[in-house]
């Protein structure tokens, strides 16, 4: 399987965003929805926090809306 993996480091982060990317684990971990990118795995190391999620084939959210003059259908 074709993961796109979000690297976080871990060293930039405050306690506040260390708050908001686990919140964000535990949500994503449950959501199954066509719209919501699925997080499949996370991991953690040293140095980062990685966060491994559906591939999105059709380029970032910024560059579709800026294609549909500002529309998302």
């Amino acid at each position: 399987m074709i993961y796109s993996v979000k690297m976080i480091k871990k060293s930039s982060l405050t306690s506040i965003n260390i708050k908001q990317i686990i919140r964000e684990i535990k949500i994503q971990s449950f959501i199954n929805h066509p719209n919501i990118v699925k997080l499949y795995h996370f991991m953690v190391d040293k140095e980062f926090i990685y966060l491994f999620l559906e591939p999105c084939l059709d380029g970032d959210l910024k560059q579709n809306v800026k294609e549909s003059n500002g529309r998302i259908c």
